[in-house]
């Protein structure tokens, strides 16, 4: 029986500290906390007065004792199992490598036209003016992948400001994709305002606010996966604005300035 207070991280610790192949380790690690999160959204879909944290222990202590867990994970993950993987890295690295160069053009998906790929400055529309920014310059990494903002503007269009984020995940797991770090993403700015997720709005019906955030996928590669994040009703006083995400014991924030880049 899981103590309710017994949180998140701690619970993964115990259930992987038998997998010495550390790879096999963070893996398993990563797909245990996925299913963890599966639960606990699935349990707020299904009990919408159920608060985060609430679904969040009901969830954990559906998932079992993770020391009996764990024993059976070492069972299945031999450390040489691990290390005979490597070696077969060594022998197929170069076939792998060809492979990705070749396929890199078929996988390199498109974009919304928001942004112009590698960089560029944001695409005019029609009716739309756009005050290129500074992105924020750090990077996080959340889970085996590493998150960066390559682009940030603000737009006016139809009479409102939004300001529009280019975010980029990259993972060595090509055949693993990243895409629900999204829904839980909110912002506030230095005036107070809050900018709930689109999720939170209008799935979950969590509060009502003019001022909102949402994401979209916007094109991937063998290795990345790009975003671009719209945050709406920017008040034209406003001097700052920091992205926020906090979800089952995993938090960061971006900051973007609203100036105009090189002023």
């Amino acid at each position: 029986m899981i103590h309710k207070n017994y949180n998140v991280s701690a619970w993964l610790e115990t259930a992987v500290a038998g997998i010495r192949f550390r790879p096999d380790r963070e893996t398993v690690e990563a797909e245990l906390r996925e299913h963890i999160e599966d639960k606990t959204l699935d349990l707020m879909r299904i009990f919408p007065d159920m608060t985060a944290e609430e679904a969040g222990e009901r969830a954990l202590s559906q998932m079992g004792d993770p020391e009996e867990i764990g024993r059976e994970l070492a069972k299945i993950h031999r450390s040489w199992l691990g290390y005979l993987w490597r070696a077969s890295q060594a022998v197929l690295g170069a076939a792998l490598l060809l492979a990705v160069i070749v396929g890199a053009n078929y996988l390199g998906g498109g974009y919304t036209g928001w942004f112009e790929p590698g960089g560029g400055l944001p695409m005019d529309r029609e009716g739309c003016s756009v005050t290129e920014l500074k992105p924020w310059e750090g990077r996080i990494k959340m889970d085996g992948y590493t998150l960066t903002m390559s682009q940030a503007a603000l737009y006016t269009w139809d009479g409102s400001q939004r300001l529009g984020v280019a975010l980029r995940t990259v993972s060595p797991y090509f055949w693993d994709r990243e895409g629900r770090f999204c829904e839980q993403v909110s912002a506030v700015d230095n005036l107070g305002n809050r900018y709930p997720s689109f999720y939170a709005q209008y799935v979950r019906r969590e509060t009502e606010s003019r001022h909102y955030l949402y994401g979209l996928t916007d094109g991937h590669g063998p290795f990345r996966q790009d975003y671009i994040l719209w945050v709406e009703e920017v008040p034209p006083e406003a001097e700052w604005l920091r992205l926020e995400y906090d979800w089952l014991g995993r938090s960061w924030s971006m900051t973007v300035e609203l100036e105009e880049a090189g002023t």
